[in-house]
């Protein structure tokens, strides 16, 4: 008897917390087909850093840029170029779909050829204060 109390108490918990939790949150898609070129304003998300080699097979480091757009679609892009980005930051961006993955249940529209718009005006500010930010 108290164990169907407290297997009720402790249903009625999971329910008010989860309930509503993913309501808002669609989830994403794969967008448009390999090879096309779009163009997207995303929020970037995150950057993230892994020890690669290059066509000759020297050591470098490769970059992880992860973006979402306002229908909650992610893309991501792997490169040898780093890029001053800041996590919320909204940009313009023009990307080719390379591929699409399934990572941890999400769908994510793997990019190449990344261009964001009006980057290369700012790279040397964008610079400057993202080394002032992790100083």
């Amino acid at each position: 008897m108290l164990v169907d109390i407290i297997d009720e108490v402790v249903g009625e918990l999971e329910d008010r917390y989860n309930k509503g939790k993913n309501d808002n949150m669609k989830k994403g898609d794969f967008v448009g087909k390999k090879g096309d070129r779009i163009e997207k304003e995303v929020t970037f998300l995150e950057m993230k850093t892994f020890q690669g080699k290059d066509y000759s097979g020297t050591p470098i480091t490769k970059f992880i840029y992860r973006f979402r757009d306002n229908d909650n679609n992610l893309y991501v892009w792997f490169t040898a170029s780093r890029k001053y980005l800041f996590s919320g930051e909204e940009l313009n961006v023009r990307m080719t779909i390379k591929e699409y993955d399934t990572f941890k249940d999400e769908k994510q529209n793997i990019v190449s050829r990344v261009y964001i718009e009006d980057y290369k005006d700012e790279e040397e500010e964008r610079k400057k204060k993202y080394l002032k930010e992790i100083k």
